[in-house]
């Protein structure tokens, strides 16, 4: 296998690619902001993926985050939200731009023809979502935090969120993106939003191993890969959290927020009671 490297010359050193072995290797490199994206990090990953796309010698693509202190510390908080409040008071039209570019990146991760691994630990929140839920191998660990928390601002779960929480087992996903709430790694696994959970401190190891696999075969390399933790995540997928249950499953399968508000006024068991709503009118 070749050991070369080739690097990226990308527009602000906020995101890291190579190309080691037959894997491409993305870094997110903004940890003072916790890797909240740009539209520069989103213009870099759209081209390095589409170069990727076209390159035969790249057979899979890993993705993870850069800690404030050490790698893998968080992957991605979600969009640059200073950006978005002076380009929206400014009327600046790169508003606009980044989410329709952010969008399109969303969809070619979705629809990426090779193997795609993001190590989701840290913060996984918002557009750090769009990046992640798209892969082929979404890996959580002990860290991991992860949610959909637009509502509580007003903002309706976008960056493929009506596909991704749509998904998740019975209404759970109508309540994630209701209620904000934050996942940890295990969590992530029971909702269908992690395929594997192992503990963040595995995490440089194997990254660091991912060169030396055999990417010719990708679905050998997954399962070696996989096979260590699988009992970990078996037995994750197995644990409802503690704040999930049939009456707020019940409650969620309602037509709409003002339905579910009413039911969760009237409900006897302190879980429903306490379960927080954004205020009418948000998530439009």
């Amino acid at each position: 296998m070749d050991k070369s490297q080739t690097h990226f010359a990308l527009s602000e050193g906020e995101v890291l690619a190579e190309v080691s072995g037959n894997i491409g290797l993305i870094t997110l490199n903004r940890a003072k902001a916790l890797n909240a994206l740009s539209l520069p990090m989103v213009r870099d990953l759209t081209q390095v993926l589409l170069a990727w796309q076209a390159d035969d010698a790249v057979k899979a693509v890993a993705m993870r985050g850069m800690g404030r202190e050490a790698a893998f510390g968080a992957f991605c908080a979600g969009g640059d939200i200073r950006f978005f409040h002076q380009a929206a008071l400014a009327g600046d039209p790169r508003l606009e731009d980044f989410f329709t570019e952010e969008y399109a990146l969303n969809h070619l991760i979705h629809r990426c023809a090779k193997p795609c691994l993001v190590f989701m630990d840290g913060v996984v929140m918002g557009g750090g979502m769009g990046l992640a839920q798209g892969a082929s191998l979404r890996i959580a660990t002990d860290t991991t935090k992860m949610a959909m928390p637009e509502t509580m601002i007003g903002l309706f779960p976008d960056v493929g969120g009506g596909y991704f929480l749509s998904r998740c087992q019975g209404v759970l996903g109508e309540y994630l993106g209701l209620t904000g709430q934050m996942l940890n790694g295990a969590q992530a696994v029971y909702a269908g939003l992690a395929d594997l959970l192992c503990p963040g401190t595995d995490l440089p190891a194997l990254w660091d191993a991912l060169p030396q696999m055999d990417w010719q075969h990708p679905a050998s390399a997954l399962e070696l890969l996989t096979e260590p933790y699988a009992a970990a995540t078996a037995a994750a997928k197995a644990q409802t959290p503690a704040w999930w249950n049939d009456s707020l499953n019940r409650v969620f399968a309602s037509a709409d927020v003002q339905t579910m508000a009413s039911a969760l006024a009237q409900a006897a068991d302190e879980l429903s009671a306490n379960t927080p709503l954004p205020p009418h009118g948000a998530g439009r």
